[in-house]
């Protein structure tokens, strides 16, 4: 439910300042037209909310988490993600916060870990770039454990082949040990 109300409060942005970068997310990695915009940006908040940052666990997660699955419509790459990240890094931000304040007037309290706003009183956790800073040095992290993996086709599903799976699974174990770590 929290999830369709994610993706509810992203297709509701208006066309304006916040969204004009919609119209521009054709070939970061792929073909991105507006919906897919919407769906990866509704993706990114929902997972950068609830403190999953890393692009190559999120990428897990578009294919087995059910929330994250129908945010992301179809599978995402960590590349697909880092890219549009970074295309739309100025954009993102304020469109977390618009997403974040949309979701406050549909009437959720809290997104994950974040505290949302509501109209009268304002909360320093609703940070996007923060949220951004965060991701994009969980994604060198993971860059220096795993290397770039730059020549891996984004079209092969990792999780099919025995290796791969096996590597992911310790990235992932590794990902939550260390938010567990984090929180205490």
């Amino acid at each position: 439910q929290v999830a369709s109300i994610v993706l509810a409060a992203v297709e509701q942005i208006p066309p304006g300042e916040t969204s004009a970068w919609l119209a521009t997310s054709e070939n970061v990695l792929g073909p991105l037209d507006t919906v897919d915009g919407r769906r990866v940006t509704a993706l990114l908040a929902y997972c950068y909310s609830h403190g999953v940052v890393s692009s190559r666990v999120i990428e897990a997660a578009s294919t087995t988490d059910p929330a994250a699955a129908l945010l992301a419509a179809q599978p995402r790459a960590h590349r697909e993600l880092r890219a549009f990240r970074r295309t739309h890094r100025a954009a993102l931000g304020a469109a977390f916060l618009e997403v974040f304040r949309r979701c406050a007037a549909m009437g959720l309290a809290k997104l994950g870990q974040v505290t949302l706003v509501t109209r009268g009183s304002p909360h320093g956790a609703l940070d996007g770039e923060r949220l951004i800073a965060e991701a994009e040095q969980e994604d060198r992290e993971d860059d220096a454990l795993l290397g770039t993996s730059e020549c891996e086709p984004s079209s092969v599903d990792p999780l099919m082949h025995p290796a791969s799976r096996s590597q992911r699974l310790r990235l992932v174990l590794a990902q939550l040990d260390a938010q567990s770590r984090a929180r205490r």
